[in-house]
């Protein structure tokens, strides 16, 4: 089954748009220079007309003590709070960016890449994917 390739461009452009703006948001945010986000995830939403990208799953944020503020573009270290949540949020930015890429180069985004484990895997892969585990 072919799977419409513009379709899948659509949607992959979609995903990168809304994960750069959540990137600049959080870059901007004093709550999340306070705060440590552990075992948060996002979760990718599509239909045939659109695509979006929330984040969930708050149980263990924990605010950091009086006056630590962290970039989350560190790996953790004992004491110093760092989750390295934006580390994570890049890669799945620079790994969707590649799909798209691809995916305008070949021209190929259908059933039988799934099935070989080629581009289109790598998005089920990442839709299944925890940030804080990447």
């Amino acid at each position: 089954m072919q799977i419409d390739d513009n379709y899948c461009l659509l949607l992959q452009r979609r995903y990168i748009q809304r994960l750069k703006a959540i990137r600049a948001t959080l870059e901007h945010s004093d709550f999340f220079k306070s705060h440590e986000i552990i075992g948060s995830s996002l979760l990718f939403v599509h239909d045939k007309n659109n695509a979006s990208v929330w984040l969930i799953d708050f149980a263990k944020t924990d605010q950091c003590p009086n006056s630590v503020n962290i970039t989350h573009r560190m790996t953790w270290e004992v004491g110093n709070h760092e989750d390295g949540y934006l580390i994570g949020l890049n890669n799945i930015i620079d790994i969707f960016s590649s799909i798209a890429s691809e995916t305008e180069e070949f021209g190929k985004c259908d059933d039988d890449q799934l099935r070989k484990g080629s581009t289109s895997s790598s998005t089920e892969w990442i839709l299944s994917c925890t940030l804080g585990y990447l």
